[in-house]
């Protein structure tokens, strides 16, 4: 059986989905779904998404359907890694040893942050203009 880890980060037009925190430098407030004035939370089903060839410690940039806006910059790719990382700037497989706002060269989401091994990373764009939102899921290996 398959243990399915599912990002909990989101990319949405000036959405940021996170676990509560802040305010940062910038001034962001980040809010826990299991709180209860948190954001709505589900699950989205992904198996018509892109499956992604990536080795232990992998990465892929994909472009963004839309331009996302991540602390001021707009972004239209993504690099995914295999270690539940989203990367905007600076990517690197693995950011367990240098965490983005500290002393790091990066700039992303860190879902998971932890070297999951070689699984299965999918990804898809749901919803339409102007609602959509891309998805990355990591289904770690069995």
């Amino acid at each position: 059986m398959r243990r399915i880890l599912t990002l909990l980060a989101i990319l949405a037009p000036a959405t940021l989905l996170a676990t509560t925190g802040g305010p940062d430098s910038s001034g962001v407030i980040l809010s826990d779904s299991d709180e209860a004035d948190g954001p709505p939370h589900g699950l989205l089903d992904l198996s018509a998404g892109t499956v992604l060839s990536l080795s232990d410690d992998g990465t892929q940039t994909i472009s963004l359907p839309f331009d996302f806006s991540w602390y001021g910059t707009d972004y239209d790719e993504v690099t995914v890694s295999n270690n539940g990382a989203l990367f905007f700037d600076g990517a690197e497989s693995a950011p367990l040893t240098d965490c983005a706002g500290g002393s790091g060269t990066w700039s992303g989401v860190a879902a998971f942050g932890d070297d999951l091994g070689v699984g299965e990373v999918t990804w898809q764009t749901l919803g339409r203009y102007p609602h959509r939102v891309f998805a990355v899921e990591w289904l770690a290996p069995h």
